[in-house]
């Protein structure tokens, strides 16, 4: 695919995906820990379980989940061993020390997982956070998690 095709699927991704999950982000952190998190190897929604069960290299499928070529060179295949290897660590971490075992992430921060290991960064790029800030202002997303709090009346005691 060519730049147009990368820059058309870059405004879909931000327009349908990327700002309405900041914003969603941002609501569920009132009150909650939230570390938002990137994986950056491999673009598909949902790569990143190809690296959790190690499943990655299962066949064609697996590979393209989690954004790796149909043939795997010796250097890809480290590549992806060590984002196993991250993930795994990651997430064996949470499951043992919870949220503390993760690092902190500011508001406009994402944790990044890289085969190299953690890194914390932008949530998004320029572009996408300024289309979440005009969703903000008209209170309108393509979809997404709305949190809104509600005050609930207590009703009238009875005698």
């Amino acid at each position: 695919p060519g730049p147009r095709y990368r820059q058309a699927t870059d405004v879909l991704s931000a327009v349908l995906f990327e700002a309405p999950w900041v914003l969603t982000c941002e609501e569920v952190a009132r009150g909650n820990r939230v570390v938002p998190y990137r994986n950056m190897l491999g673009e598909a929604h949902i790569g990143e379980i190809c690296y959790v069960f190690g499943t990655w290299d299962w066949n064609v499928v697996t590979r393209w989940l989690a954004g790796l070529p149909p043939l795997l060179t010796a250097r890809l295949r480290k590549k992806a061993r060590a984002q196993q290897g991250t993930w795994q660590s990651l997430l064996a971490d949470f499951a043992r020390l919870g949220t503390q075992a993760l690092p902190a992430t500011e508001a406009d921060e994402a944790l990044r997982v890289h085969p190299s290991g953690l890194r914390v960064g932008p949530a998004c790029d320029d572009f996408c956070r300024a289309f979440a800030e005009a969703l903000r202002e008209e209170q309108a997303r393509p979809y997404g998690v709305c949190v809104r709090r509600v005050a609930h009346r207590q009703p009238p005691a009875r005698l």
